[in-house]
């Protein structure tokens, strides 16, 4: 679906990062291929997939054209209010990193991938009264790839 992704990721063991949640996405590597970490004792399902899968493609096309960016173009798409650095704020304000996790534009971004490919309405970050529109979500972070 996504043709710009690296033909694999690497998985990296979660014994490197202690306190690893059920799925992470660590970062490209020096060649572009996107890093994830799967606690030992998760099933690893299509929707956490698709969701870390949306931090990758989110650094992919970052790389692709740094001089775009991409979460504000996310953020309009959205309508969501204000920009994606002040919900960043309020994302890195809040008691605990768990409590920050729903307002963060990053993982907005990711839920929002994760509904386009799984074309189902269901985020649980902050959508600010605008639930999302899969059909819409999928053409929007297909037509990222196209610059």
């Amino acid at each position: 679906m996504f043709p710009v992704m690296p033909a694999a990721p690497v998985i990296m063991p979660d014994e490197q990062f202690g306190g690893v949640e059920n799925a992470v996405f660590h970062g490209l590597d020096a060649q572009g291929q996107p890093q994830f970490a799967v606690r030992h004792d998760f099933v690893m399902d299509k929707g956490t997939a698709a969701h870390e899968f949306g931090h990758a493609y989110q650094k992919v096309i970052e790389k692709q054209d740094p001089s775009r960016d991409v979460l504000a173009m996310y953020w309009a798409f959205r309508g969501f209010p204000g920009t994606w650095q002040q919900a960043d704020l309020q994302s890195k304000s809040q008691p605990s990193a768990s409590a920050g996790w729903i307002y963060s534009p990053q993982e907005s971004w990711a839920e929002a991938f994760r509904a386009g490919v799984m074309l189902e309405v269901k985020e649980r970050t902050v959508d600010y009264g605008k639930t999302i529109d899969p059909v819409a979500a999928r053409q929007f972070f297909l037509s990222l790839a196209k610059k």
